[in-house]
């Protein structure tokens, strides 16, 4: 019903980013500025190139709130970060799920990073094995509409703004959202 009620009316993709309140995964402003994981939210219009989007960088501490921004904001993207180390999956599983089944975001791509903290592939396998695993993510893909919309990828996301995996990601990400995007509009 109130969707799309923020749009800044230039079609600048919109991005939330989200994850578990009990873990130590950064978020964008983290990543962006080196900045200290906040407890509120933080948004921030970013141009790399020809690259345009907004970054919505919400808490997990404010997950009661969640809701009222992917329902308000005409999102293009939701990115939700998991670390490799988090050993209850139940509660971002639950988000998960709801998330994937929101009538607000059945049109958004969404996209579950893994973060393995600087550590390398090859010893954190087994762990995103058992992640992905409590998490159900194969499960999830197999139940949307569009498998296209929903991927996990595994990324090293701390290094602030010298991370250039984690930025990757969400360029790419972003550019693949303007793709599907623009090209429907066609």
């Amino acid at each position: 019903m109130f969707k799309g009620v923020y749009n800044n009316g230039e079609g600048i993709s919109q991005i939330l980013i989200l994850g578990p309140s009990n873990s130590v995964v950064p978020g964008w402003t983290t990543i962006e500025t080196s900045m200290e994981p906040s407890t509120s939210f933080h948004y921030e219009e970013v141009v790399r190139g020809t690259i345009q989007f907004g970054i919505w960088d919400v808490s997990g501490a404010l997950q009661r709130l969640w809701p009222l921004f992917y329902r308000m904001i005409a999102l293009d993207g939701l990115v939700f970060v998991v670390s490799v180390f988090d050993s209850d999956f139940r509660t971002p599983r639950e988000w998960i799920r709801r998330l994937i089944n929101e009538d607000e975001l059945r049109m958004t791509q969404i996209v579950i990073v893994i973060n393995i903290f600087d550590q390398s592939t090859e010893e954190v396998t087994p762990m995103v094995d058992a992640l992905t695993t409590g998490l159900g993510l194969e499960e999830l893909k197999s139940l949307t509409d569009n498998p296209d919309r929903f991927r996990w990828i595994v990324a090293n996301a701390k290094e602030g703004e010298n991370d250039s995996e984690w930025k990757s990601v969400i360029y790419q990400f972003v550019q693949s959202m303007q793709k599907m995007r623009f090209g429907a509009e066609k």
